[in-house]
C-alpha cells in the first residue's frame, strides 16, 4: 500500500530528535545496530517497524540496519552535516557524463531516446555541482572549525589535518575543476555545452532544438557555479588552510604565557623601567638650536615647480585585477590594456612591474612557443615582439 508522503514528513517532525541520533550513529558507524535502535525506540516511545515502512532505514545482512541513500542526503542536507567524499569518488562523474555523451553525438534518429540521454546528461551534471558544492561546504565548515580549534587538539595535530586537507582534498578537486588539467571534468562539461549550443540553432527538429537549449542553459549554469566554487577554493580556502599549517608558534607561546602569566618569569621586554625625557646636557643642547636660530642665514628663492610623485606600484590592486579577468589568454596584451585604463602614461618600469604578476602562487602560467605565437607591443614608442602567456588560476605548490 503506497503511504502518504504528508504522513512520513509529519513521523520525523514528531520524531525529529530520535532521528538526529540514527543519522549520527550511521555517521559514525556506517550501521545502526538493531539493539541500539530499539534503545531509541523505547526512549521515545516510537515503533520500530515505523522506520522499516517508511524505508528511512533498510536492514543489512546481519540484523542490523542502515540508512537508505536518499533519505541520507536529506538528512547530510537540513542538518548541514555532509560526508567528506574523497575527489576519487566524484571522479566516476567524468565516465558517466562521457559516455552519455558520446552516445548523444551517435544518435540521429531515435527521437525518444535524445530526450532521455538529454536528461540523464542534465542529472549526471546536477549531480556533480551538488557533490562539488557539498564537499566545499564541509571543507568550509571544518576549516574554520580547525582555525577556532573548537576540538582543542595541539599545534602538531592542526599541521597534520590541514596537510592532509590540501594533498587529499583541495589539490584534487582542483584539478578536477581546473579545465586547463588533463583530470578536468569542467573541460568536458564545457565541449557538451558546446555541441548543445550548436544543436540548439541548427538541429533539423524544432522540438529536439528546444531540448538542446534546455541542455544548454543548464549547462552554463553549472559552468558558472563550478567557476565560482574553483575561486572560492583557490582564492578564500586554501589560504585559509595554509595559513593554519604556518600559524606563528611565537603566537602560541604567547596564548600560553597570558593564560596563566605568574607561571614563568617573563623576559625584560615586559618590565616596566623608569627613565628621565630630558639628559644632563639639555640645556645645552637647548642653547645650540636658539643659536642656530638666531644666526642670518642666506635664503634663495627658487621658481617654483609642480611637483611630481613617483610611480608606486600597487601590487595587491594589479593582482585583484588578473585574478577577476582570469582566465587571460594574452598576458602581455592584458597589461598594456589594463595600464592604458588605469594610468596616464605606459613606461617600462610599468610593464615590468605589472608583469611580475606571473609569479604570484594564485597564477598559473603557460608560454605559447614558436615564432607564430609572437604578439608586438610598443611601449615608449619601442616596438617588442614578446611571446603569447595564458594565465590561469593557480595553486601554491607548498605542502
Amino acid at each position: 500500500m503506497r503511504i502518504d508522503p504528508r504522513e512520513i514528513l509529519r513521523f520525523i517532525e514528531r520524531n525529529f530528535e530520535a532521528v538526529r541520533q540514527i543519522f549520527q550513529l550511521q555517521k559514525e558507524d556506517s550501521i545502526i545496530r538493531h539493539e541500539t535502535l530499539y534503545q531509541i525506540c523505547n526512549t521515545n516511545d516510537i515503533e520500530p517497524k515505523k522506520f522499516l515502512d517508511y524505508k528511512i532505514l533498510k536492514r543489512t545482512g546481519n540484523n542490523d540496519l542502515q540508512l537508505t541513500t536518499y533519505y541520507q542526503y536529506f538528512f547530510e542536507f537540513i542538518l548541514r552535516e555532509f560526508s567528506l567524499e574523497l575527489p576519487a569518488a566524484i571522479e566516476k562523474y567524468r565516465l558517466s557524463i562521457t559516455q552519455i555523451y558520446n552516445q548523444l553525438i551517435d544518435e540521429h534518429n531515435n527521437k525518444n531516446l535524445i530526450i532521455t540521454q538529454i536528461n540523464n546528461l542534465i542529472q549526471q551534471v546536477k549531480e556533480f555541482t551538488e557533490a562539488i558544492d557539498n564537499n566545499i561546504t564541509r571543507l568550509d565548515d571544518d576549516t574554520k572549525d580547525l582555525k577556532a580549534n573548537i576540538q582543542k587538539i595541539s599545534y602538531v595535530q592542526k599541521v597534520e589535518k590541514a596537510t592532509e586537507w590540501i594533498e587529499y582534498f583541495i589539490k584534487p578537486m582542483n584539478n578536477i575543476l581546473d579545465n586547463n588539467h588533463p583530470d578536468s571534468i569542467t573541460s568536458i562539461i564545457a565541449e557538451v555545452s558546446n555541441y548543445a549550443n550548436q544543436q540548439r540553432l541548427f538541429y533539423p527538429d524544432v522540438n529536439l532544438r528546444i531540448q538542446f537549449d534546455k541542455l544548454y542553459a543548464h549547462l552554463e549554469a553549472a559552468n558558472k557555479e563550478l567557476l565560482t566554487q574553483l575561486s572560492y577554493l583557490v582564492q578564500t580556502l586554501l589560504p585559509l588552510i595554509h595559513r593554519i599549517k604556518t600559524e606563528s608558534q611565537i603566537l602560541s607561546g604567547f596564548i600560553e604565557f597570558m593564560k596563566n602569566p605568574l607561571k614563568h618569569q617573563p623576559p625584560a621586554l615586559f618590565k616596566i623601567t623608569d627613565f628621565n625625557i630630558y639628559t644632563r646636557n639639555a640645556n645645552l643642547n637647548a642653547k645650540e638650536v636658539f643659536e642656530h636660530l638666531t644666526s642670518p642665514q642666506p635664503v634663495y628663492l627658487d621658481e617654483m615647480r609642480d611637483f611630481v610623485l613617483p610611480w608606486r606600484f600597487e601590487r595587491e590592486e594589479y593582482k585583484q585585477l588578473l585574478l577577476k579577468s582570469l582566465p587571460v589568454e594574452n598576458f602581455c596584451q592584458w597589461i598594456v590594456a589594463t595600464l592604458n585604463k588605469k594610468e596616464e602614461d605606459i613606461s617600462w618600469e610599468k610593464f615590468m612591474s605589472v608583469s611580475t604578476l606571473l609569479f604570484e602562487e594564485d597564477v598559473l602560467m603557460e608560454v605559447q612557443n614558436g615564432r607564430s605565437n609572437d604578439f608586438n607591443i610598443t611601449v615608449e614608442n619601442l616596438n617588442l615582439k614578446v611571446p603569447i602567456i595564458k594565465v590561469n588560476y593557480g595553486i601554491s605548490s607548498q605542502s
